[in-house]
């Protein structure tokens, strides 16, 4: 065979083999187990969110919308309209300016439509009227137990775990969920486990034999390590940690946690401290005593709130509803008992306007200097006119001279004249502090007063059924005008100088002005007019009241959302 002819086969050797398949196939897809779909789902929503910088949840909620495409997302994200976008997808948009209202009393009547109220179904002015966007939501005990189950089935569809194990953990990362997640795929999984005090690993327990069927000579004794007595192994039962005790100590052991301590998530082995806690599963096993069980739910279901921070147990007496928050766009809130407190301090009564930070400022202030500036009101002050000391026994800042010859009607708060100051946007010279104090005395004195002087004549109205109903309701708005007058004065006192600051106190003059009209038509003006136009004309102040209120807080809170204020 010629050289020539070797060639031409090694040549077609070569061919050969650079046609053949010989490089193993890739695949297109890759399968993945739920922890990996966890992790890439997450990875998705940081790397959308690089972009969008919104909450992880509004992002996901964004996401979902556009059926997780992101380039379809940021596309109409940046060239598009964002506002429908957040409409879309349901979600509340964080760049959604609220406009600045005019106060409402400056449009003429005609310019005002009537709409119809959802509650009393009465035509009212527009400027009367308010929509109910509230962002919190009032539950009962036993929907604070159906929010909670769902909570641990949600997480449970990434865990796998039993239940109790799932709200052992749950507990232990405060009900946050995503920081769960993201620790659980992305950590150390023992660690979470062991810092939850609950087992790494959901060991299968083998089938016990039915013990009733065996003979008492082929049980075995052990010895508990609670009473150190021997006992039956079908009387015996395990602590989490493997430790065994008799059933019965295991029961007053639990039992006396329970219901002494009041302790229900974090239970631990009686010899072995710092271990692995009694599992609920176990405990319901254990404990039949049904007053002990139903202390150990309501423990559970309080922990629930307790750890939660958007879950808060409503303060008011003999009430046992809480409060779920959907965002800390406002923090006063109102149960279906009627008690008003902020949802993160819990201060009764709340401290609208200011934040609660503000508001710890403020009581620390005064508490430093309340005996060297002497800044409380006092109870007496002299007549403007005809220099007679003046007691102020009631919440109205109208001060009317008692003495024949002056009558004389002054503000208490700067002593000018009530007539040059009653159609004027004057708001009262002073110290911050009086202004404070006079409205926190003038709450006090209404609480007091005010309400047994109206339950004098009450006896004349009682033919007015929805009289007395009208008049509390007035008492309550009063008594929230008071509470926003003096934290908006506190306000005031922090807040830096601006166009809005002005803007803001020309509408606290209005709801000043507006509070003193409901407070001194409820101290005295019954006497002069017909009982049947009484109704309307509380009515009419109270919802003047209510309206101007808003307003003011709405007007700080808009102004925090898109920082506008500047505190010192």
């Amino acid at each position: 065979m010629s050289s020539d002819e070797s060639d031409d086969r090694e040549d077609e050797s070569e061919e050969v083999v650079a046609i053949s398949p010989s490089e193993e196939q890739s695949d297109s897809y890759e399968v993945l187990t739920p922890e990996q779909i966890v992790r890439f789902m997450s990875k998705v929503i940081r790397e959308t969110n690089s972009f969008l910088q919104l909450p992880k949840t509004t992002t996901r909620t964004i996401l979902h919308g556009f059926k997780w495409n992101i380039e379809n997302l940021l596309e109409r994200y940046y060239d598009g309209n964002q506002d429908k976008i957040f409409q879309e997808a349901h979600v509340e948009s964080p760049f959604k300016k609220q406009p600045i209202k005019l106060a409402m009393n400056k449009l003429s009547k005609e310019d005002l439509q009537l709409e119809y109220c959802g509650i009393c179904m009465n035509a009212e002015p527009s400027n009367n009227m308010e929509d109910q966007t509230d962002s919190y939501e009032i539950l009962t005990p036993e929907q604070i137990v159906t929010y909670m189950t769902k909570v641990i089935r949600e997480t449970n569809n990434f865990l796998q775990l039993p239940e109790t194990t799932t709200r052992t953990i749950l507990h232990s990362f405060k009900w946050n969920i995503e920081t769960l997640l993201e620790r659980y795929y992305y950590g150390n999984k023992d660690k979470i486990f062991q810092e939850a005090h609950v087992k790494s690993l959901v060991k299968k327990q083998p089938i016990q034999p039915v013990m009733n069927k065996l003979r008492k000579e082929d049980l075995q004794l052990e010895y508990c390590g609670i009473c150190m007595n021997e006992q039956p192994s079908n009387k015996m039962g395990n602590a989490e940690c493997g430790h065994r005790f008799c059933r019965n100590c295991l029961c007053e052991y639990l039992s006396l946690k329970i219901v002494d301590e009041g302790v229900s998530q974090m239970v631990e082995c009686p010899i072995f401290k710092y271990g692995i806690s009694f599992d609920g599963t176990t405990v319901l096993d254990l404990v039949k005593d049904s007053k002990v069980l139903l202390k150990y739910h309501q423990l559970i279901t309080n922990s629930f709130v307790e750890c939660n921070m958007f879950l808060r147990w409503c303060p008011g007496v003999g009430c046992n509803n809480g409060i779920r928050l959907d965002n800390f766009s406002s923090l006063t809130v109102q149960c279906n008992c009627g008690e008003i407190f902020c949802f993160k301090c819990g201060l009764l009564g709340g401290h609208s306007p200011i934040s609660c930070s503000i508001y710890n400022q403020w009581i620390e202030k005064c508490n430093d200097e309340f005996e060297t500036l002497n800044w409380i009101a006092v109870h007496t002050k002299r007549c403007p006119k005809c220099y007679v000391y003046i007691e102020k026994n009631g919440g109205c800042n109208q001060m009317v001279c008692k003495r024949v010859s002056c009558c004389h009607e002054f503000c208490w708060v700067c002593r000018k004249p009530w007539r040059n100051l009653a159609s004027s946007n004057h708001m009262c010279e002073g110290d911050f502090y009086d202004k404070y104090i006079i409205q926190m005395q003038s709450l006090k004195l209404e609480a007091s007063t005010l309400h047994s002087a109206i339950e004098e004549k009450m006896g004349i109205m009682m033919s007015f059924k929805m009289l007395g109903k009208t008049i509390e309701k007035a008492l309550v708005e009063l008594r929230q005008c008071r509470r926003v007058l003096m934290f908006a004065y506190v306000f005031c006192y922090y807040v830096k100088a601006n166009n809005l600051k002005d803007m803001f106190q020309d509408n606290l003059d209005d709801l000043s002005n507006a509070t003193e009209c409901l407070s001194g038509y409820l101290e005295r003006g019954f006497s002069g007019d017909d009982l049947n136009s009484v109704p309307a004309k509380v009515k009419d102040l109270m919802k003047y009241c209510y309206s101007r209120r808003k307003k003011l807080v709405e007007h700080v809170e808009n102004g925090n959302s898109n920082r506008f204020w500047e505190y010192r």
